[in-house]
């Protein structure tokens, strides 16, 4: 863990390192801490996932994510990480608890299959 890290951890921030699920978006590094990540994907149609995250920022604003381009990043067996990209469809607010927002984000495809 590098030194940004561990401010970012002593300030009560949420880390994405080492976890199985990552999330890269314009909002920043550690901003979105993956909770769950349910996909679907079915033949002749586009993909599409959704994410249910963390934030602790509580002045997020979610229009700032509305058609973003975000990574999703999964860990392999191998602990290398694979990555899904696409762009932020929906986002909502689901709640609080204490200090962590929980919010979730529909992500569709980037470029998708007509």
């Amino acid at each position: 863990m590098n030194m940004q890290n561990t401010i970012a951890a002593l300030r009560g921030g949420l880390l994405q390192q080492d976890r199985l699920l990552k999330l890269d978006t314009p909002l920043g590094a550690n901003v979105l801490t993956v909770q769950r990540a349910v996909g679907r994907s079915r033949i002749g149609r586009t993909y599409k996932s959704t994410l249910d995250v963390l934030s602790t920022d509580v002045q997020l604003e979610l229009k700032k994510l509305i058609a973003q381009p975000v990574t999703l990043w999964i860990q392999q067996g191998d602990r290398s990480y694979r990555p899904v990209n696409g762009y932020v469809h929906t986002a909502r607010r689901l709640g609080a608890d204490g200090g962590a927002h929980d919010l979730s984000a529909d992500v569709q495809p980037i470029s998708p299959i007509s």
